[in-house]
């Protein structure tokens, strides 16, 4: 997921829509060719501070190509973290309400030519 402040998003659609076109085309070469590719290793090497065999070595962890959010899998985190008393709210929230898709679907237009 991609987190953004509410402000950003209303004052700065092209930038956002910007920003979402590049994570996505970061996901799909991510996806379709491994951390462990030459053009990318060196890339994840960079800016975590990892060392790139520790990265090849490690899980790459999987992202959506399309970009999809599993509110079932976040509300499934908030059961968990409710049960553990790591939550400082008393009611559960619905995700849903929180998620803003236009700056992904404008980039997935932009990038699947759609647009």
């Amino acid at each position: 997921m991609v987190y953004a402040n509410t402000d950003f998003l209303a004052q700065q659609p092209d930038a956002a829509k910007g920003l979402m076109i590049g994570y996505m085309k970061a996901v799909r070469a991510i996806m379709q060719f491994g951390f462990s590719n030459p053009q990318i290793l060196p890339i994840i090497a960079e800016y975590t501070g990892l060392p790139a065999d520790l990265i090849s070595a490690s899980v790459s962890p999987l992202f959506s190509v399309d970009g999809d959010i599993s509110v079932d899998s976040l509300n499934t985190l908030q059961s968990f973290f409710r049960q553990l008393g790591e939550l400082s709210y008393d009611t559960d929230i619905d995700p849903t309400t929180m998620i803003d898709r236009a700056p992904l679907d404008a980039a997935l237009a932009a990038l699947d030519g759609t647009q």
